[in-house]
């Protein structure tokens, strides 16, 4: 009896690892550079793109912590010149920063599937790549630093209404994710008409298909994070779901813009 349960035990982990060995090989294959480009490989490495611009961000907070530190709009109050930046909010020359860091990944990304598949030149995707991360940090610094009526940025200005977390966070999801994506697609589009990326055509259309997918994920995405998750104590978390969701919609609004 004992002889049989262990040859019904050795059978069943064979069983088990050649189910496990059957899984994994799929897995890589999906990963592999395919003969033609499907969404589960752009999406696979958008998402590994996504998640290794957070953590350049935080390293870069770990390497430099003079320059990109962390502060709240109280301190804001306190010294509004200090350079900011960090789990809180990036202010001044961390908010000009913070955009390229994080984006880097996705626009080499963008390089190389344009080199792979040649849906549109590589010099093309790396001026893309350029203008997205320059006009990215444009938008943040308004975002973080416009003056509104006293306040510094959009956050320090909306705290002061007292509204409700939820609310609250709903709101400057939905400009942040709006202001990033409108003036993103729209340097693109400026440069596709002003001649900067001679081999590609880019419509108003384009535009606001890719600006409502960013916009729609990005606040879908903390919206419904912030149902399960609906205390202060998070807002962290919800930051890294909320720009993890930016960068891959981002990669995607583009990749509809120019039909790679």
């Amino acid at each position: 009896m004992e002889a049989i349960k262990m040859v019904i035990g050795v059978i069943g982990t064979l069983s088990f690892l050649f189910m496990m060995k059957t899984k994994v090989d799929n897995a890589l294959v999906a990963i592999k550079a395919p003969v033609t480009l499907n969404f589960y490989f752009l999406f696979f490495w958008a998402l590994a793109a996504a998640l290794l611009g957070g953590l350049l961000w935080a390293g870069s907070q770990q390497i430099f912590p003079s320059i990109i530190s962390s502060s709240s709009c109280a301190d804001l109050i306190q010294d509004p010149k200090l350079t900011l930046g960090g789990s809180k909010e990036p202010h001044g020359l961390a908010a000009f920063l913070w955009p390229i860091v994080t984006n880097l990944p996705i626009g080499v990304l963008l390089m190389v599937v344009s080199w792979r598949y040649a849906p549109i030149s590589v010099k093309d995707a790396a001026v893309v790549s350029l203008i997205m991360v320059l006009s990215l940090s444009v938008a943040a610094l308004i975002f973080y630093d416009l003056p509104l009526l006293g306040y510094r940025g959009f956050r320090c200005y909306l705290n002061a209404k007292g509204l409700a977390y939820q609310n609250l966070e709903i709101y400057l999801v939905l400009i942040w994710s709006g202001l990033l994506a409108t003036i993103a697609f729209g340097a693109l589009y400026g440069g596709s008409k002003f001649g900067l990326l001679p081999s590609l055509s880019v419509s108003i259309k384009d535009c606001a298909i890719a600006i409502g997918l960013l916009v729609g994920v990005t606040v879908f995405s903390v919206g419904f994070f912030i149902v399960g998750y609906p205390h202060p104590g998070f807002e962290s978390a919800r930051g890294v779901v909320a720009g993890v969701a930016l960068r891959i919609s981002l990669f995607f609004g583009i990749i509809s813009m120019f039909k790679v």
